[in-house]
């Protein structure tokens, strides 16, 4: 869709969040889909930072987004978050 590429993320990337920043860097991934708890830890570890390679869009969906977590994206960052959260809502 829209010339993207998929990409599966190697499970030594994907299960640590540092390293999942970096490859998401290296790769210039443009979207990423993750749920909320996963995205506070890729935060922690610098996702916004400025000055890096980072996505465009991020697919937040699977459990429920907490009030800090809102707040957290509510900054400014030039990154769009869209909530996909429920089967029933993503369909």
């Amino acid at each position: 869709l829209a010339g993207h590429t998929l990409y599966v993320i190697p499970d030594a990337a994907r299960e640590v969040p540092a390293a999942l920043v970096s490859y998401l860097r290296s790769h210039a991934i443009d979207v990423l889909d993750v749920t909320p708890s996963h995205l506070s830890m890729l935060l922690a570890e610098g996702l916004l930072a400025p000055g890096h390679v980072r996505p465009k869009a991020v697919l937040v969906g699977g459990e429920p987004i907490d009030g800090a977590l809102w707040t957290q994206l509510a900054v400014p960052s030039g990154v769009r978050f869209f909530n996909l959260y429920g089967p029933t809502e993503c369909t």
